[in-house]
């Protein structure tokens, strides 16, 4: 006011007076920002007014450069320490069996994929192997097991079934075993057996070996031992001779193992047909009675003494000699007719 009256204000003071007031009242409002959003075309379209600023916010106060630096550590005690390492170790632990179960699982199931692919697909029996002497032929031989080539896997082959088919299939063959060799062929290792006795059969023979095994039928003895015997109800060629009592093969196996242990040789006949009164004949002269098979190994070393002894027993003479009492043996001469 100058005078008494009032001055009237410019329009750029009243705008410098505005703009001084909106400075000293910057705690109390916020500052408009310098360039406001643009309203939406879709605003202007319709004339809507802009949609009203955004209130004043306290502006976040920024963290000291003090707080933002980082404590020093505090130095572990030692059990604190040893709880640390321990419970490292467990981690360790554990990750390793968890490896350790994946690759036992991967392994188990490589193997059952490995085992079934050898028993369907791979290692198919294509070759046969045969070692040894026998009087059959390798295809005979082969024949014999029952197995066509490239048709079964070496895996799913019975072993010693197939080596049973093969000691009946070819009676000579004594003994059998069979090997697999991979990838592809079955090795057959044989051995020969033969005939020791003629075990009488009707008007023939049955032709056996020293385990009772029937090798052929015979018209005749073949100057083996004659096997006396009662009629046997098993006679195929390639099988055990079978009686009705098994008593009598027993006491054959019996005898003939103690046969072959002892000195007692020339022995030309064998009479099992009385399982109580078993006899042998010695050089077809000399009936050598031993009646069961107890103590059968002392009674042919008594026998074989016996007999070595000229003074007692002759070369030329014929009769019996009695093993049926413990440590005696009583020779009987026979009278001539």
């Amino acid at each position: 006011m100058i005078n008494g009256k009032k001055e009237k204000s410019s329009p750029k003071a009243k705008q410098a007076r505005g703009n001084n007031r909106s400075n000293t009242g910057v705690g109390k409002k916020a500052q408009l920002p310098d360039n406001p959003m643009p309203h939406s075309k879709k605003s202007k379209a319709h004339g809507k007014a802009p949609s009203p600023a955004p209130k004043n916010r306290t502006p976040t106060k920024k963290t000291p450069q003090a707080s933002r630096t980082r404590q020093p550590t505090r130095r572990l005690s030692p059990q604190e320490r040893r709880r640390l390492e321990q419970r490292r170790r467990n981690i360790k632990r554990a990750k390793r069996r968890r490896n350790l179960f994946v690759l036992s699982g991967l392994l188990v199931l490589s193997l059952v994929v490995f085992v079934c692919l050898s028993f369907t697909v791979l290692f198919k029996a294509t070759g046969f192997s045969v070692s040894g002497s026998t009087r059959y032929s390798v295809e005979q031989i082969k024949n014999a097991t029952g197995i066509k080539e490239n048709t079964v896997s070496l895996f799913r082959i019975d072993l010693e079934n197939t080596a049973r088919k093969v000691e009946t299939n070819l009676p000579y063959i004594g003994s059998v075993k069979i090997k697999r060799r991979l990838p592809e062929t079955l090795v057959i290792y044989v051995t020969e057996t033969k005939a020791e006795y003629a075990a009488q059969f009707g008007s023939g023979f049955l032709l056996l070996n020293n385990e009772g095994k029937i090798l052929e039928p015979s018209s005749e003895s073949k100057k083996l031992v004659i096997l006396k015997c009662p009629e046997p109800i098993g006679t195929s060629a390639g099988s055990i001779i079978r009686f009705e009592n098994e008593k009598t093969l027993n006491n054959f196996k019996t005898v003939v193992a103690a046969l072959k242990k002892s000195e007692l040789k020339d022995i030309t006949q064998l009479d099992i047909t009385d399982n109580l009164n078993l006899t042998l004949t010695y050089q077809n002269r000399i009936v050598l009675k031993i009646g069961t098979t107890a103590d059968i190994e002392s009674k042919f070393k008594l026998a074989v003494s016996s007999l070595a002894n000229e003074n007692e027993i002759s070369r030329e003479e014929k009769g019996t000699l009695n093993l049926t009492i413990k440590g005696k043996a009583y020779f009987s001469a026979k009278k001539d007719e």
